[in-house]
């Protein structure tokens, strides 16, 4: 029964165009239909969609709907006039202004897909006042410039999508996403495509605003609201796998976010030199029991394969909020953690630090904490082996360093990083 319905519905009626009620009926716009102009014949299409021009349209066309074509709709557009009246903007009294569309064409990118536009411009015959939206006129209908010569806008709603389908679906790239409106401009009979570069430029441009108003709301999206500002436990660990090669250089431009999120390398590498300054002796056994730890070393050389960065360490507290991070350039060393547990202790209060090897962890930053006093309140926080990684330490190095054997820690498992 559903397939018939779905079949009938594609039936095409002799109908009168539902404006005029005189001349048959040969364009469709689903857009209109709370407005009772479902039906429109050519003359009464152009005369209702001067200002509607984002409406999707369909054309009767061999006894079926199909997309209306662009190039028909820009024919139609030249031979109407595109002139309306509106009220002076310019002059106290009502008088009348001629607004006109200007003959510079623009991209337009929405959650429909791609559209060619024209920017108004309206003038005065009895002030001789000209208008033409500037960028503060299009950011407050809500539409993105691309550059300061506005030849591509951008609604707000892409990006916005964009962002949440980001947040859902991480693996989803930047291509697919305008692959899906550039198909949808298809489907409504509009063509052209949609600049990737351009649109990534953009959409950055659009997120360092958002974080700015948001920072002077003071709104901290690297503050855990549950547990701040005495957290429990907070749980450090490094990934390899997030590395980039020295020949990828990247932009010379500097980085909008430096130092929000991911330390800054100069304070990172000067830290690191401090440690190694007054580190006395070095043992990078990293072995408990039967098992050798790649992250428990005091020291280790740049990567030989031509990479710079060799990954990422985070901090994260129980909840998984992150909360710091900084650049890999020497794997995983303890000066790295020690870095990032310095900087929690500056932003809140810690009770639990929680480590991969903490049986060997520990021993390190009391030693290096004796030469280094502003140190010391780091031995203040209390030792945690992650529950996970504890199965493969020793029994009696389960036990002393352990989470299920620390008073206080209840089911903090210490693998959040991983989670």
């Amino acid at each position: 029964m559903l397939f018939n319905a779905n079949l009938s519905a594609e039936r095409i009626a002799i109908q009168k165009c539902h404006r005029c009620c005189a001349e048959e009926a040969v364009i469709r716009c689903l857009d209109c239909v709370p407005l009772d102009m479902e039906f429109l014949c050519a003359t009464c299409d152009m005369e209702a969609h001067k200002r509607n021009i984002f409406h999707d349209r369909g054309l009767c066309s061999m006894d079926f709907w199909s997309p209306f074509p662009l190039q028909l709709l820009w024919w139609w557009m030249k031979m109407a006039s595109l002139s309306f009246y509106v009220n002076c903007l310019f002059l106290l009294q009502g008088q009348s202004v001629n607004a006109l569309m200007t003959s510079q064409l623009l991209l337009g990118a929405y959650f429909c897909g791609r559209y060619n536009v024209c920017l108004p411009r309206k003038s005065c015959p009895s002030c001789s006042a000209e208008w033409t939206p500037e960028v503060k006129d299009l950011l407050l209908y809500r539409y993105w410039p691309a550059s300061t010569s506005c030849q591509t806008l951008y609604k707000y709603d892409v990006f916005t999508s964009f962002e949440h389908m980001k947040v859902t679906a991480p693996a989803m790239s930047r291509q697919a996403f305008l692959k899906m409106l550039e198909h949808r401009s298809v489907q409504a009979g509009r063509t052209g495509s949609i600049c990737a570069d351009t649109f990534q430029r953009s959409f950055f441009e659009f997120c360092f605003c958002q974080y700015k108003q948001e920072d002077m709301c003071q709104v901290h999206h690297f503050v855990c609201p549950a547990c701040s500002p005495d957290m429990l436990a907070v749980c450090c660990d490094g990934n390899r796998k997030h590395y980039r090669f020295s020949k990828s250089k990247g932009t010379e431009e500097p980085p909008i976010y430096e130092g929000l999120f991911l330390a800054k390398d100069e304070e990172v590498a000067t830290f690191v030199d401090l440690v190694r300054g007054n580190m006395k002796s070095g043992n990078d056994s990293a072995v408990c029991g039967t098992a050798k730890f790649t992250a428990g070393r005091e020291m280790s050389k740049k990567s030989g394969a031509q990479i710079d960065e060799e990954g990422i360490q985070v901090a994260v507290c129980r909840h998984g909020f992150l909360l710091r991070g900084l650049n890999h350039f020497r794997g995983e060393i303890y000066a790295y953690p020690m870095f990032l547990q310095k900087e929690m202790s500056k932003k809140a209060n810690v009770d639990f630090f929680c480590m991969d090897v903490t049986c060997r962890y520990w021993p390190y930053l009391n030693k290096i904490a004796e030469g280094l006093p502003e140190l010391l309140p780091l031995t203040e926080m209390r030792p945690f082996l992650s529950v996970m990684h504890a199965k493969a330490h020793t029994a009696k190095c389960e036990v002393r360093w352990g989470g299920r054997s620390q008073d206080g820690a209840g089911n903090t498992v210490g693998e959040e990083v991983e989670q």
